[in-house]
This record gives C-alpha cells, structure tokens and sequence, in this order.
C-alpha cells in the first residue's frame, strides 16, 4: 500500500469516527454529560492522533481543530 493510500484511510477513519459522534449527538433528545463524555473523549484522542501526522495538512487541519476543542473542553482534562 502506497503511503498515500494509508494515509487517506487514515483520513476517512478518523472522519468516519466524528460522523458517527455526530450522529449520536444529534440523535439525542437529552445530551447528558454521562452520555457523551466517552464521545468527547474519543474526539480528544482522534484529534490528538491526528495531530501527529506525517501529512502536513492533515496535521495542521487537526492542530487547528484540536485548538478550538480545547477552548471548550480543556478544563474537562485537568
């Protein structure tokens, strides 16, 4: 597999996985902190993954959003 080809799925499993938290937020009625914590938390690591990627782009894409995930959510990780 060329490195392009491992990095575009790599691309589409982390995009896949913010589709499907979407998908389960938006599906609530109720969005409880005990119901979308672990939700959160994988947004945290899928961004943090991305973050060290070897395709630039990619990488500075996941910097930038990583950046606006913790304005909101930093204090929730101390």
């Amino acid at each position: 597999m060329k490195f392009e080809d491992k990095l575009y799925d790599t691309y589409l499993n982390e995009k896949e996985d913010f589709y499907d938290v979407t998908l389960q937020f938006s599906s609530s009625l109720k969005v409880t902190s005990n119901t979308c914590y672990n939700l959160i938390c994988q947004i945290k690591q899928s961004l943090e993954s991305l973050s060290a990627s070897n395709d630039s782009l990619l990488g500075l894409m996941a910097i930038k959003m990583k950046e606006k995930f913790d304005k909101y959510w930093v204090d929730c990780f101390k």
